[in-house]
């Protein structure tokens, strides 16, 4: 009752509204807030139909949700504007909610305000509007200024892209080696301005000892009439000092004559690093022959040159044994591919750190090694030896196996809030306070798992929240239990950040409870907007400065136009110009190849003088359309193309920028751009995986919820009835027999729940000892045959056993657990026909056999029905019932028995399930597999003096009216300190019955305490702990007997009765 309490004031709580509606469309409950946005009483409101509430409409219409999802049967959200509060927005959520026989009983609605955020897009599209139209007219008077001069153009574009892909210094002599042009890099490259770039001499910006050298190799530039030169020297930077330079120098003619090209580079920092080898590699040889660490030195194909002391030490061989063999034939078989496949790659990249190998000891064994190492090279640069340590990680990588065989925790059933929610608990009246819950929402919100959360305090999880306004927030409202709104503020630290807007409130129960939601995209979109505004004034500016440029430019770039074009061959990108080709009608048909650069002979393997001249559907038959329909838009219209695409005859991914420098022409600038693509190919697909786990996994939670409510709703219900003093016996005794029936489901949908969770882990536990075979499946068979026949199906049992008494070894109560989830399945998806169960033994199998004529399974999906999480129709498993876990646990015992558990199936055929397992005969007689009766407390019960030790009330009520009936006196501790001091006190207690886990002091420590004093009473574990292993554990542990809850009342007998014996 007071959990209810909570969470309903928590309901009341939320910042969104939250409606409860019946199948027929009214309003059963609705929170405070959803009260505040209608402005009227709970009283006004319930009763009235949704759709006239909420939309003023006389019947239900086609955008409601609720009448969406009645017919989907699955939640549906959308996003409309409501009149209320003078109108706002919202998002909506409908959620169909059923009944525990499958029917609907109504929608769970919530409604959240997201008026900000819409107003926020629709301010957006006014401005991107209004600035489309500002672009559109200044690219219209553009174009009118373009006209003027297409070729101006063409030359004022090749310049910008010269300048803006080119990081080097492009410079230009005449015959007689006088400087004619200084590209725009010159201040970027050199420090100097362009005018005093050109003022300078070879004495005052050339190193003193490369003087001589470059005056010489100018001259054998001024002897030389064609070729393509390199020269590297040190030029003294304005700022910066000497840096290396390395000049490509051009000889080439146009009609007035010889001229040279020359590319500067900065190669500064590649001298460095080959001077920083150079003096590296003999200090590493040095450092690694000395190491404390095993070392060794491979030569450049793979065999041992040297290998230090620590290292014949860690492997015990020998020098003589290892120098001069291949590396490879002392590792592992895995391994040798590895080193195969790592090895050239080392010798490229010069160095690797934390590759791993298992490498062989002398006595045969492998360790697990972690190799560091670089390589020292030639003065030719060449690959001389290579320089290795490693560690030796066995222990390490043998933890590291066992921490991942550890037990994987099923996972909380989902909250499917959007709003983060925080409940904490205070300390020091509010100074701090301490995590008592977090949902799944709050987790995605703050990217923090709700483990490392839970009992932990806010400013351990979040140590900048003390610079926050929310600490001081939650202090207040836990004081004065008056609720707060609190404003947007940013929270960072290392691994989060953004803005949050909180709701505080006070609980009843003293907790505050904080709803929180990340605004970080409201926030920055307000900012971005204003960014934006000023940009495009900015841009509008820059436009207006740009076009009187383009006038200033005129007069120069006829001057310049072979000097940009001899610039093209330097670029880094593919760049192409082509003349458009047109059919009869004026549509583009073709393309011809006019100039390419040495970039896209390169990025294409391709050569210039196969193209040039040609058309493309020469050269490239298998060219797209859409390709020569881009350009030839390009080439017609004069508007550039920026766009990305793939070419089948290179097989690449290209990003590609058209323009066209007049009418009929264009070119294109390219990036070759594959790897990136297959990249985001490779992400979208892993992204599509994951949400497809995602969905199944809500599934079946949503499931699981359904089969653990109903029995639940079945004993909370029939325990209300119970309460009525004026009931029959007969209802009496058949509501408790109701109680205990649905209890026992609960443990089935449990143990379902254990089972999965134990095989996932490894710790399924299987037994091999003898049964009857025959014996052990008629049992089953037997369960669901009353059912089977009332439900007009035909039962057939098909048995090809040597005898009906054959004996087997295996694990009895596994294999019933598989053959009860089958005949399960074949009786829920069975309306009519049949359902055989066949039993044959071969050679060295047993094959059992469960065939049905129900509905069947698509054949598409057979291979997935022993996926865990996955259903075939999630509708249809709700309304038959079921955790939907039983045939992935079968699938999984039957792997761990040896064997396995095969389906055949189609669509409305009916389909049949195959376990086989290995056959293993058992020659001796069994044991008799007949339950034992009942157990009755012998009458001299009457005088046994019973001390329970249980901290929960209600657990010891029942015990108490349980032992009563048998005349035996009982005593209570409520932890086990209490029962340390009622077992030592006369008169003692002739039996203890412990409860485990109590307050205090525990269970076990208190049965060592009363073992210890030498009190000669028997202790019974009590306990929830279930598992097998942990009766084993407490008996081990000095318990003198062993009973789970839910208790078996012949077992508590029968175990006090062995004792008092």
């Amino acid at each position: 009752m007071e959990m209810t309490e909570k969470w309903t004031d928590l309901f009341d709580v939320f910042d969104d509204i939250i409606l409860f509606i019946d199948s027929n469309h009214h309003i059963k409950k609705i929170n405070k807030k959803g009260l505040e946005y209608f402005n009227t009483s709970e009283q006004r409101i319930n009763g009235q139909k949704c759709y006239k509430a909420l939309w003023n409409e006389s019947e239900p219409c086609k955008h409601c949700p609720f009448h969406i999802s009645q017919e989907t049967g699955k939640p549906e959200s959308t996003e409309q504007y409501l009149n209320l509060k003078g109108g706002k927005w919202f998002s909506i959520k409908s959620s169909p909610m059923y009944d525990k026989d499958g029917n609907l009983e109504g929608f769970a609605d919530i409604l959240r305000d997201v008026s900000d955020i819409k107003n926020s897009e629709i301010k957006y599209r006014e401005i991107n509007d209004e600035y489309l139209t500002i672009n559109e007219e200044l690219n219209e008077w553009n174009e009118e200024v373009n006209q003027l001069n297409s070729k101006l153009k063409q030359l004022n574009q090749d310049y910008e892209l010269v300048s803006e892909y080119s990081s080097d210094l492009v410079t230009r002599y005449n015959k007689n080696l006088k400087l004619t042009f200084v590209g725009n890099s010159v201040r970027f490259f050199t420090g100097y301005n362009s005018a005093e770039y050109r003022s300078m001499d070879l004495s005052n910006c050339v190193h003193p000892s490369d003087q001589i050298f470059l005056l010489r190799f100018i001259v054998r530039l001024k002897n030389s009439s064609s070729g393509t030169y390199s020269v590297q020297y040190r030029f003294k930077h304005k700022t910066k000092g000497y840096i290396w330079v390395e000049a490509v120098i051009n000889i080439t003619h146009n009609k007035e004559g010889q001229f040279l090209i020359v590319n500067h580079r900065n190669i500064n920092q590649r001298k460095e690093s080959e001077n920083e080898l150079k003096n590296s590699e003999e200090k590493f040889k040095a450092l690694y022959n000395y190491a404390p660490l095993p070392y060794q030195s491979l030569d450049k194909n793979g065999h041992f040159l040297d290998v230090n002391p620590t290292w014949l030490s860690l492997l015990g061989y020998t020098k003589e044994e290892v120098i001069g063999q291949p590396f490879k034939s002392f590792l592992h078989p895995d391994s040798q591919e590895l080193f195969q496949e790592r090895f050239p790659e080392f010798k490229i990249k010069g160095c690797v750190s934390e590759v791993e190998f298992k490498i062989r000891h002398k006595q045969q064994h492998f360790l697990d090694v972690a190799f560091q190492g670089r390589i020292g090279y030639t003065k030719d640069g060449e690959v001389k030896q290579t320089f290795c340590v490693f560690r030796d990680i066995t222990e390490q990588k043998e933890a590291l196996e066992k921490l991942e065989n550890r037990e994987i925790r099923l996972a909380n059933i989902l909250k499917h809030m959007t709003s983060g929610v925080a409940v904490y608990k205070a300390l020091n009246d509010g100074e701090d306070f301490e995590f008592t819950n977090f949902n799944d929402a709050a987790e995605k919100i703050t990217k923090t798992c709700k483990k490392d959360v839970i009992g932990r305090k806010l400013l351990d999880v979040f140590p900048n929240m003390n610079k926050s306004p929310l600490i001081h927030a939650l202090k207040e409202v836990y004081q004065t239990g008056d609720p707060m709104n609190l404003e947007p503020f940013f929270y960072k630290d290392n691994t989060r950040e953004g803005w949050r807007e909180n709701q505080i409130y006070k609980l009843p129960s003293g907790e505050v409870v904080a709803l929180f939601t990340d605004v970080t995209q409201i926030i920055e979109g307000q900012e971005k907007l204003k960014e934006q505004n000023e940009e495009y004034l900015a841009l509008n500016e820059e436009l207006n400065q740009t076009n009187e440029e383009l006038y200033t430019a005129k007069e120069k770039a006829e001057e310049s136009e072979m000097e940009f074009r001899e610039l093209f061959e330097n670029m880094s990108q593919g760049f192409a110009l082509h003349e458009i080709i047109l059919d009869e009608n004026k549509k583009p048909s073709d393309y011809r190849y006019i100039h390419i650069n040495r970039a896209f002979e390169k990025i294409n393997q391709i050569k210039a003088s196969d193209f040039i001249g040609k058309r493309v559907k020469e050269v490239l038959p298998k060219t797209e359309n859409y390709w020569i329909k881009n350009f030839g838009e390009v080439a017609q219209t004069g508007w550039p193309m920026h766009f990305e695409n793939y070419s089948v005859e290179f097989d690449k991914y290209y990003d590609v920028i058209a323009y066209s420098p007049r009418k009929g022409f264009f070119a294109v600038i390219f990036t070759d751009v594959t790897k990136n693509k297959k990249h985001e190919q490779e992400l979208t697909a892993a992204k599509q995986k994951a949400e497809e786990s995602d969905r199944l996994k809500s599934a079946f939670l949503a499931n699981m919820s359904h089969e653990i409510r109903t029995p639940m709703n079945a004993i909370m219900g029939f325990t209300e009835l119970l309460n009525n003093p004026r009931i029959t016996p007969e209802k009496r005794e058949r509501y408790a027999s109701v109680i205990k029936e649905t209890g026992t489901q609960l443990l089935h949908i449990i143990n379902d729940i254990l089972d999965i969770s134990k095989i996932e882990s490894g710790n399924i536990h299987i037994e091999n000892s003898p049964f009857q075979l025959r014996t052990a499946i008629e049992e089953v068979f037997n369960v669901y045959e009353p059912q089977i026949s009332q439900k007009g199906l035909k039962l057939i049992r098909n048995f090809n056993l040597p005898s009906d008494e054959l004996i087997i070894s295996g694990d009895k109560k596994r294999i019933q657990q598989i053959l009860h989830n089958l005949l399960s399945n074949a009786f829920k998806f069975t309306d009519k026909g049949k359902i055989e169960i066949e039993c044959s033994i071969g050679k060295q199998t047993l094959t059992i056999k469960v065939t049905d004529t129900g509905r069947g399974i698509k054949e598409e999906n057979v291979e997935r029905v022993f996926e865990r999480f996955w259903q075939e129709n999630t509708e249809l498993e709700e309304n038959k019932g079921g955790t939907g876990l039983g045939l992935p646990i079968s699938y999984q015992l039957a792997k761990r028995m040896n064997g396995s558990l095969q389906v055949t199936s189609k669509k409305n055929e009916g389909a049949s399930f195959s376990l086989t397992l290995p056959y293993v005969p058992f020659k001796e007689e069994p044991q008799s597999e007949s339950r034992p009766a009942k157990t009755v407390l012998a009458p001299n019960h009457a005088k046994k003096r019973i001390l329970i030790a249980e901290d929960e009330d209600i657990n010891f009520l029942y015990l108490k009216e349980l032992l009563s009936l048998k005349k035996l006196t009982i005593n209570r501790a409520k932890n086990g300190k209490e029962a340390i001091l009622m077992a030592l006190e006369p008169p003692y207690p002739d039996l203890i019955l412990m409860d485990i886990k109590m307050p205090v002091m525990d269970g076990v420590k208190a049965m060592q305490k009363i073992k210890q004093s030498g009190i000669q009473t028997s202790i019974i574990a009590l306990t929830a702990y279930a598992m097998k292993e942990d009766k084993q554990k407490y008996l081990q542990l000095g318990f003198d007997g062993y009973i789970s809850k839910p208790v078996d009342v012949d077992l508590l007998f029968k175990t006090i009765e062995k004792l008092r014996k």
